[in-house]
């Protein structure tokens, strides 16, 4: 596991580093993967029992992620 992470974390870091997005942007993003992957991990591996608000709560985070990354664009349209 400890290898696992070390090569998921090091992936991350390239592809982090290769993206030419804003730095409030590439947050935005990552903050909506972290908390999908999160909870995903702990219904998948950990086997945890993922109550409604957290399904909610994760809905919330990821359309801010795309608000966030999209907002501006979609906004000069109106």
């Amino acid at each position: 596991m400890i290898l696992l992470g070390c090569l998921v974390l090091s992936c991350y870091g390239v592809v982090v580093n290769l993206v030419r997005w804003d730095f409030s942007k590439l947050l935005g993003v990552y903050v909506a993967v972290f908390a999908v992957v999160s909870v995903l991990t702990g219904l998948f591996i950990f086997k945890e029992n993922v109550p409604p608000s957290t399904w909610i709560g994760l809905a919330v985070i990821v359309c801010g992620g795309f608000i966030i990354q999209y907002g501006e664009s979609i906004s000069r349209l109106f």
